[in-house]
């Protein structure tokens, strides 16, 4: 039986895994490309953003449309 995570298989969660590994990778190389930060502003810049996607990926999980944007 699959293990279930956040009420989705445990395919569909690797796979959710494998495609978010897969945007950070791209941001880390374009921040680094583009925005001709160091390898550790590039790192940590990568991490932020890959826990905003996660902080709002949860919160529409629960129901909620936005973290941290006013919906006014």
């Amino acid at each position: 039986m699959a293990r279930r995570a956040c009420g989705r298989s445990a395919e569909a969660s690797r796979a959710s895994t494998i495609a978010a590994a897969t945007a950070a990778g791209a941001s880390l190389i374009a921040v680094r490309d583009v925005g001709g930060a160091s390898a550790a502003e590039a790192l940590e810049t990568t991490a932020w953003a890959a826990c905003a996607l996660v902080r709002q990926a949860l919160a529409e999980a629960d129901g909620k449309r936005s973290v941290g944007r006013d919906d006014a």
